[in-house]
């Protein structure tokens, strides 16, 4: 900080010297010049000043300059952790929603293999009892026929 100012100072004084002097050298008049005059210590006194302005108004604008990026800084700071945190929660979301979908697969095939072995054990039960049935409805039929043939038999009697 302080080379800058320094740097600064230094340019500041060495751009009011050659504007002095461009002034000096071209006033606007045509006519010759007299001969550069060494400045008075008045006219140092003058240039001391203004330079010490120059010196404040920069330091001025460096200080408000430094003000903003340090602000700027902070904000972009505030905002990094922020998108940071935001994304550190996405990521939390989507592991757990990822093994939320692992759970799930599991429990789709479980459901899948339940159903398909309760259709296969229905399909089972209902021919053992279309079995059942057949076999009940031939004995039916069986003794209805003997029924039939004794009936006959005490009537021919």
């Amino acid at each position: 900080m302080k080379n800058l100012s320094v740097l600064l100072i230094g340019s500041a004084a060495l751009s009011i010297l050659f504007l002095a002097g461009l002034f000096v050298f071209w006033s606007g008049e045509e006519s010759p010049q007299p001969p550069l005059i060494i400045s008075t210590h008045q006219d140092i006194t003058r240039l001391k000043t203004s330079l010490a302005e120059q010196e404040a108004i920069y330091q001025a604008e460096l200080d408000e300059l430094t003000q903003t990026l340090q602000e700027q800084q902070i904000i972009y700071q505030t905002q990094t952790e922020t998108l940071n945190a935001q994304i550190i929660a996405a990521q939390n979301q989507l592991d757990a929603m990822q093994l939320k979908q692992q759970t799930l697969k599991s429990e789709i095939t479980r459901l899948e293999t339940t159903q398909t072995e309760k259709a296969t054990a229905s399909q089972q039960q209902l021919q053992q009892t279309r079995a059942q049935y057949n076999e009940q409805l031939a004995q039916l039929k069986e003794t209805q026929s003997k029924l039939v043939e004794t009936n006959a038999q005490l009537q021919n009697r």
